[in-house]
């Protein structure tokens, strides 16, 4: 018996049967597992390659160093792998000296092979006991649950190699997934965006896993996102450790050992998967710049040069034709090292070494080395085996690759789009296949699975009826929840309440016909209830107010100071909740109530109840408010990633432990410890509540480069912006959407939201592009002098240029008439066929140090121009576009500096501009250019009325004296 035997006795056995009991006791004594010993211990140190597995007993290793597995592997210290508990995916070695020593998601590599981990952190038994479930079979092992789910994927992709599940010891299994990344490596040599590539193949294999129906998940069930960065320690197959946690899921105490056992294995490291897919998408390890280093000479000539997009998918087509299956020979890799491209060819199976070669004049391979096969290019040779070749010179058609590669492939900035997006950028030839293609793709999102949780993040052009085509689908979304048993209530959420009262109308319009049992209805904050029935700011109470009065709410305090309004308030949503207790609620609503809705905050709860005084009061009355979907017209950055300077951080969090406030302090008693330690002088008591409320492990710290995306001022001293580089920053990703609705969609133009969703990773992404339609022309003014303060003499001048109305978009115009912000006429319909001006200047000194920060949290040095042309696309897009009714103009009124520093992103523009000084500069200097030539081609002609011109002035000239003289007489 193993000295675990009387562990699972006393603390497993009065929760699982003697089955699953049985199924821990044959982990404990199988034999080693082939993760840990062919791939963890074989690629887990390699001192020539500079890389290494991460192996520890605890997570909080400095730098995931590479020191313990060296040990291990070279056999010197005192340590042994049953000791270690958790292990990572291949890093760079960096030591303390490195600049990256700290960020080991910066050394991310590939590796021969790959481990991507599910894992569904949950307490619950039954669930711990329906995944052991999944692992066992009453014949072979490939017939349980699990073994199914591994024989799809490797009938589907061909770079799955197997799977091993660890148990963690306490709640989880962690299921390894092992992928081979030959196929990877061939098509990308070099790639410039490792982790980006794995964490986009782990949501693949993700979303494979909760959809695969024989797993029978719960409606709700996600795996953890924690083990999608590739970086992150997870569980060492035969690790042992001791508990650490006084939680454990059965009740195992703080100290006794822990077997990490190996539960299932199936790794067929030699055969690999036999699908056409792959979960390594060679499009998604190609997505940033490489970051330059210092390579010896020796490894520069062994290594492939970084290749282009262009030639990446020239490849994924070579390696198609010379497939080295189908025929022989097999493609290696495209060379420019020498200036022409030259393709590398092996000769057969066992080859090793890539020496025969196509060159761009040819068609057909030129074999070199051996040649075992006899391969030739001779079709009538009777004992050799002929090779394929290309229809056209390579040459030729690496130009035609280069073509195909950029018209499905390549999207604004750059970003190479995924095979959806392509399909569409395709497809969209006009504004009504365009229109109908984004809306087949949004509806698809939210009804091919029904009871998978998701939140879909869509990036698409201005007015191309991304939210009236859900408006529309609205009935049919309703139905598809209520058949799954799913909550039907939907959520529209506009930037403001004027934008929410225009599409509930719309809305209203849009199914006069066939409203069924949907109830439009628009649901203020209970702030904004508050505001309108108490418009007297001197009367109305904070929550500050409410913390000094020591009440434990603003409501609180509403009902005993201001009775009157309390029943205002009362009225108000009893009116609301008899609006909707007939039907379906559809509601209209802005985004800081939508973002909330997971607080139970009083804006929801008293939807669905008068008294939510009890905890179940309030359970129930969350239970009858519960969303299926969540529709989110457009974001900003700060609903994706929180921003805080470093500085400021560090003041609040050494106040809040000054202050000895934890979850359990009450409002009353902390607005007293605030007032008393003096941090109402600086901060703001919402604020550092707020932070006080967020764990510090949820915050990132980067720090800014040297980056001048404004341009390098030759005086640093007089430059506003200089102070955003070196500068230290706290960074929070916000992970409301989920918890919000069973789904949510969330709708923008801006490609800004779109980059941070991206690196925040929790949401999916599509970003949808039509390079086909024509770009409508803004006429574009650039001038010195436009900034914030004159910003409004110059509309008014441009108002003076044109003949008719003009509406004006920009901001500091209030004083101005018909104006709006460029934030308040996002999304509306308000300006179509309607003259437009609108102002672009740049930013203020802190908001674009704030966009600085989000370019080091990204990787990226361009977010603020971007910003920029977000704020163009969404502003042109009023009455341009696909709102373009009539002969419309639109006039662009910007500061030259800006206009100047745009051009890197100006891609990214969905509007030409049309710069109309320097068409006129043009046309004055050619005036100048033609009188110059007129005077000097007179002077060439006639020599003689050249001098008499000299006569003349001079005449004229002693003319002037003379009367002169007479004047001074």
């Amino acid at each position: 018996m193993n000295h675990f035997e009387p562990l699972w006795a006393k603390y497993y056995a009065p929760h699982l049967t003697k089955t699953e009991i049985g199924q821990l006791r044959r982990a404990k004594e199988g034999s080693q597992s082939i993760l840990l010993t062919d791939i963890i211990q074989k690629q887990g140190f390699d001192a020539g390659r500079r890389v290494y597995m991460p192996v520890a007993t605890k997570k909080d290793v400095p730098g995931r160093n590479h020191y313990v597995v060296a040990g291990l592997i070279e056999e010197h210290g005192d340590t042994d792998w049953d000791q270690q508990c958790l292990f990572a995916n291949t890093l760079r070695i960096a030591t303390p000296n490195n600049d990256d020593y700290a960020t080991p998601k910066a050394r991310v590599v590939v590796a021969p092979l790959h481990i991507l981990t599910i894992e569904f952190d949950d307490r619950n038994i039954a669930f711990f006991q329906q995944q052991l479930g999944w692992l066992r079979s009453s014949g072979t092992k490939l017939d349980s649950v699990v073994g199914q789910f591994v024989a799809h994927l490797r009938d589907r992709y061909a770079d799955v190699a197997g799977l091993t599940v660890v148990y963690s010891g306490h709640k989880s299994l962690h299921f390894h997934f092992v992928l081979a990344t030959e196929f990877l490596t061939g098509a990308v040599p070099e790639p410039t965006s490792a982790r980006l590539g794995f964490q986009k193949a782990w949501d693949r294999l993700r979303d494979e896993f909760e959809n695969f129906a024989a797993f029978n998940l719960a409606a709700g069930k996600k795996a953890d996102t924690s083990l999608r960065q590739p970086e992150s320690f997870r569980r060492m197959p035969g690790g042992m450790r001791l508990n650490d946690k006084p939680d454990h899921i059965f009740d195992v105490p703080v100290g006794e050992p822990l077997f990490q056992g190996v539960m299932w294995e199936h790794l067929p490291l030699a055969r690999r998967g036999g699908g056409k897919g792959a979960l390594l998408d060679p499009a998604d390890f190609m997505m940033a710049p490489i970051s330059p280093r210092r390579i010896s000479a020796q490894a520069t000539a062994k290594t492939p040069a970084a290749q282009t997009g262009e030639d990446i998918h020239a490849s994924l087509k070579l390696a198609d034709i010379f497939d080295g299956m189908t025929g022989q020979p097999r493609f290696s890799h495209l060379d420019r090292s020498s200036g022409e491209p030259v393709a590398y060819f092996y000769n057969h199976p066992a080859d090793q070494n890539a020496t025969s070669v196509m060159r761009a004049d040819f068609a057909a391979v030129l074999v070199q080395g051996a040649n075992p096969l006899n391969l030739t290019n001779v079709a009538d040779v009777t004992h050799g085996l002929l090779m394929n070749r290309l229809p056209r010179p390579l040459g030729d058609m690496l130009d035609i690759w280069s073509d195909d590669f950029h018209r499905q492939h390549v999207g604004p900035g750059g970003r190479v789009r995924s095979t959806v997006e392509a399909e569409f950028a395709e497809q969209a030839r006009d504004h009504k296949t365009a229109t109908e293609a984004m809306s087949a793709i949004l509806i698809g999102s939210l009804t091919e699975n029904v009871r998978r949780p998701e939140t879909h993040l869509l990036c698409a052009p201005e007015g191309i009826s991304k939210t009236r085509s859900l408006m529309a689908a609205a009935p049919d979304l309703i139905a598809n929840f209520r058949r799954e048993g799913l909550p039907s209530w939907l959520m529209f959420a506009f930037p403001t309440y004027k934008g929410a009262e225009e599409k509930a109308a719309e809305f209203s319009a849009l199914h006069a016909d066939d409203m069924g049992d949907m109830v439009p209805v628009v649901v203020r904050s209970f702030d904004r209830i508050y505001r309108d029935l108490c418009p007297d700011p001197q009367k109305r109470l904070s929550h500050e107010r409410a913390a000094m009065g020591g009440y434990d709410s603003r409501m609180e305090m509403i009902r005993a100071e201001q009775s009157r309004v309390a029943q205002a308030i009362d009225g108000a949503y009893a009116d609301l909740r008899a609006a909707i207790a007939s039907g379906s609620p559809v509601i209209f609503t802005v985004h800081d109530v939508a973002q909330a809705w997971a607080k139970d905050t009083h804006s929801r709860l008293l939807l669905a109840a008068e008294a939510i005084e009890t905890h179940a009061d309030r359970l129930d009355a969350r239970e009858a408010t519960r969303l299926g979907l969540l529709v989110h017209d457009e974001i900003n950055a700060k609903a994706i990633a929180e921003v805080v300077a470093s500085e400021k951080m560090e003041r609040i969090r050494e106040l809040v432990r000054s202050m000895g406030w934890t979850s359990r302090t009450r409002l009353p008693e902390r607005w007293r410890t605030f007032q008393a330690s003096g941090g109402v002088q600086d901060f703001k008591f919402h604020e550092v509540c707020r932070i006080a409320e967020t764990s510090e492990e949820s915050w990132e710290q980067i720090t800014t480069g040297e980056n001048f995306e404004y341009g390098r001022c030759q005086d640093n001293g007089g430059d506003i912006y200089a102070s955003a580089n070196n500068r230290r920053w706290h960074i929070c990703r916000r992970d409301w959407a989920s918890d919000v609705a069973h789904k949510t969609a969330i709708l923008t133009t801006e490609f800004v939201p779109l980059v941070l969703a991206e690196r925040a990773g929790s949401w999916s992404t599509t970003c949808l592009d039509a390079p086909h339609l024509p770009k409508d022309v803004v006429s574009t003014r650039p001038n010195r002098s436009l900034n914030t303060r004159s910003a409004s003499l110059h509309v008014e001048a441009a108002r003076g240029d044109i003949s008719g109305p003009v509406l004006a978009i920009g901001n500091r115009l209030k004083h101005l008439d018909d104006v709006d912000t460029h934030a308040s006429a996002k999304g509306s319909n308000a300006y179509i066929g309607k003259d437009v001006v609108q102002t672009m200047t740049m930013m203020a000194p802190e908001q674009y140090a704030e966009h600085q920060a989000l370019n080091g949290w990204t990787g990226r040095v361009d977010l603020a121009r971007i910003a920029h042309i977000d704020q163009f696309n969404q502003t042109a897009g009023r009455n341009l576009g696909f709102r373009k009714s009539g002969n419309v103009s639109h006039q662009l009124l910007i500061n030259r500096r800006l206009f100047d520093c745009l051009t890197p992103v100006i891609s990214y523009a969905r509007y030409d501009m049309m710069d109309d000084c320097v068409e006129v500069s043009q046309k004055l200097q050619r005036r100048k250019s033609r009188k110059a030539k007129s005077k000097k081609a007179t002077r060439r002609r006639s020599p003689k009325l050249a001098q008499l011109a000299k006569m003349l002035k001079a005449d004229q000239r002693r003319q002037q004296l003379a009367g002169g003289l007479t004047t001074r007489r």
